[in-house]
């Protein structure tokens, strides 16, 4: 079942989570590469009327002269990795689709940093973390599927381009910056913290200068093609955070541990 309520800045969707949250996903939006728009969500578990929260647990209805920074679950703003042949800018007027197979997609336009307001569609494939926010893959969806148990250790580990959204709503771009994830369980580089994979899933939690994000480890395509280890996790400081690496992933899906009686 699709649920969707769809104006220029609006979209629906019941999450899959067992709290089964509705995520209110809006735009925020000025019609400008340099400035450009957002996706912002928020949720509820009375659907459709709400009232809806975002992550920190402000209302997501605005009040006088609100401070825009500070509300909404910041889905993606404007950013750099390396293997795209500019920054995206402007990841906005977004639309969110379940299929018929129940899986999720975020769609939206980009516009680039190259001074026009020429943009193209994007589609990446969205989830719902263990407390039913969503979380959306970096890369644009090319087929790419959740290991359903998981991945080993060991190809999880290494290096990564690493980025904070943030909360701003300004035309601020987040490059990428390094961070290298150790097979003993710690984060080192431009951030420090800690990284776990759930036991029979792919559910990824890390915590960074002390604050908890929730979300998945994810193999999929970058954007020339090659299949990198990747993750997308947010915080209960209306962040998203992306991580993915450049070297080839080969490994395999995480076999499952069975107890026999």
């Amino acid at each position: 079942m699709v649920i969707e309520a769809r104006s220029a800045s609006l979209s629906l969707s019941r999450s899959a989570a067992t709290k089964s949250r509705i995520s209110l996903v809006v735009l925020y939006e000025s019609f400008s590469w340099i400035r450009g728009a957002q996706a912002r969500a928020g949720a509820a578990q009375a659907f459709p009327h709400g009232p809806f929260y975002d992550a920190a647990g402000n209302p997501a209805v605005l009040g006088t002269n609100t401070n825009l920074d500070s509300v909404g679950l910041k889905v993606m703003g404007n950013y750099q990795f390396s293997s795209l042949h500019t920054a995206y800018m402007a990841c906005g007027h977004n639309s969110v689709l379940r299929d018929d197979d129940g899986k999720w997609y975020l769609f939206y336009h980009t516009r680039f940093n190259n001074g026009t307001e020429f943009h193209e569609v994007r589609v990446h494939s969205m989830y719902f973390n263990e407390d039913g926010w969503p979380v959306v893959s970096p890369y644009e969806y090319s087929g790419d599927q959740i290991a359903q148990y998981g991945y080993e250790a060991a190809d999880i580990a290494g290096e990564y381009e690493y980025i904070n959204h943030g909360n701003d709503t300004s035309s601020k771009i987040h490059n990428y910056s390094s961070v290298t994830l150790s097979t003993d369980g710690t984060i080192s580089g431009a951030v420090s913290g800690t990284w776990s994979q759930a036991q029979d899933s792919a559910a990824a939690v890390l915590t960074i200068d002390g604050q908890k994000y929730s979300g998945y480890f994810l193999a999929e395509q970058d954007e020339n093609g090659k299949n990198v280890m990747s993750f997308t996790a947010v915080g209960s400081n209306n962040q998203t955070i992306w991580g993915a690496k450049t070297v080839e992933y080969t490994g395999k899906e995480r076999i499952p541990l069975i107890d026999y009686p």
